[in-house]
């Protein structure tokens, strides 16, 4: 038996190694997500073991439909990995999809902690049968002859019990809270700002990702919410998109509709870019970037790229100054450029900056640029999950973004306070719902 078991898992093995150099040889693009996979694989595995004991207890034909269900997000997955080889990522972009795969995320993350719960009690069985061989053995005995430790049914109904628990509230973040939009009132001083600038007005908004949206009517109440807030000017920080410039043109009409008496602004977010579809030409790509920017023409929105603009209200200027995405990680781009975003630019008495990622404040603005005592982000989206109380502020993003939510403030060489705003967003991407972490829209008052 022990080694029939021992074949299996050789040609198991066999079978996973070549169909990993399969993958390198005809899709080598998509040969970097085959561990993610194997990793899922496994998760359904150990956890069936668990399951299909509860299963077996079922009638027929509820069992049949039981074990389908199981089974069917990692063929769904599969599936969707497929048609992405035959008929290409691009063409399959779509809010269903992005719900889609959310969807199957949320199950896979409610497998894992149990995963883990019974992985542990395994462990805990394998280490006191070795003990109990390792008695045996003292004894003069067969080792082999140690009894077989079952797993402890309590465990196994506290890992059941874990899973559902977190999958209806991640369910719950998908229905009830992934539109809920919060409005944040923020006030930040300056000093000796012009007295025709205090109580001025300002509307920031972030990370809209309208390839997540699957109806109009949210983003709608959104230019309704923010209109109704009779803001001076708006800024936008950047992801408009997921991947694509197609996923905005269905919101155009809305978008436009966003209207504020000095303007509204907005910088691009590392999706913008296209940088996360498999392109057939640079070309191809390019094109898709320069739609993007037709699309904000269009709508009437500012699209600063590595520039500024001054504002003048009666007496006194302001400057705007909106800068490319650039992020400390690897993975994201860095093509902000701010010596061209403050080329012949004179310092005002009000001096803004528009950047998606708030790691550029944190790495280059706070330390190169004093001047500068407003910055506005996104970004990080708080993780779309986390706790926010008076007392307590916690999500996982904290533990790579040092700056993730809410306002923060440093004192430069004058004196002066210089500050980060870094805004929760208004939609999602990946995980299809938010907990704790509600979307934001940040009203600000200058004093």
């Amino acid at each position: 038996m022990k080694k029939r078991l021992i074949y299996y898992l050789i040609i198991t093995l066999m079978l996973l190694a070549g169909f990993y150099l399969l993958l390198l040889k005809v899709f080598p693009k998509t040969a970097s997500y085959y561990p993610g996979f194997l990793f899922l694989a496994a998760i359904d595995l150990y956890f069936w073991s668990s399951a299909r004991k509860r299963i077996r207890k079922i009638r027929q034909p509820l069992r049949k439909i039981s074990s389908f269900l199981y089974w069917l997000p990692l063929f769904v997955l599969v599936g969707y990995l497929m048609l992405t080889f035959f008929i290409g990522q691009k063409e399959l972009i779509s809010s269903f999809a992005s719900y889609l795969i959310g969807t199957i995320l949320i199950i896979y993350v409610s497998k894992l902690l149990p995963v883990v719960l019974l992985f542990l009690a395994d462990l805990w069985r394998v280490v006191r049968r070795s003990f109990d061989g390792f008695k045996i053995l003292l004894s003069g005995n067969n080792p082999t002859l140690a009894r077989k430790i079952p797993r402890n049914r309590h465990v196994q109904s506290l890992a059941w019990w874990l899973g559902v628990f977190i999958l209806c509230m991640f369910i719950s973040g998908m229905v009830f809270w992934v539109h809920d939009f919060k409005i944040r009132n923020q006030e930040i001083t300056i000093k000796n700002l012009p007295s025709v600038y205090k109580g001025l007005k300002i509307v920031q908004i972030s990370d809209l990702h309208l390839g997540s949206w699957c109806s109009a009517k949210s983003l709608r109440r959104v230019v309704n919410m923010v209109n109704s807030l009779k803001p001076d000017i708006v800024f936008f920080t950047g992801d408009l998109v997921n991947n694509i410039t197609d996923e905005a043109y269905p919101f155009e009409p809305i978008l436009e509709r966003l209207q504020a008496p000095y303007g509204v602004f907005a910088i691009l977010g590392n999706h913008d870019y296209g940088d996360y579809v498999g392109w057939r030409t640079p070309e191809e790509k390019e094109k898709n970037l320069q739609d993007l920017v037709d699309l904000y023409n269009r709508i009437g929105w500012r699209l600063l790229r590595n520039e500024h603009v001054i504002i003048e209200k009666d007496s006194a200027r302001m400057a705007v100054i909106g800068v490319d995405n650039w992020g400390s990680l690897d993975r994201f781009p860095k093509r902000a450029d701010m010596h061209k975003a403050l080329e012949n630019m004179e310092l005002q008495p009000l001096n803004i900056l528009l950047s998606h990622d708030p790691s550029h404040w944190e790495y280059i603005i706070s330390k190169e640029y004093p001047e500068l005592q407003i910055t506005m982000s996104g970004h990080t989206h708080g993780f779309q999950f986390g706790i926010e109380t008076k007392h307590l502020r916690w999500s996982p993003v904290q533990w790579v973004y040092k700056y993730w939510a809410g306002i923060y403030s440093t004192t430069n060489g004058a004196g002066q306070e210089q500050y980060l705003y870094v805004n929760r967003g208004l939609g999602n991407i990946g995980y299809p719902g938010r907990i704790g972490i509600l979307p934001e829209i940040t009203v600000f008052k200058v004093k």
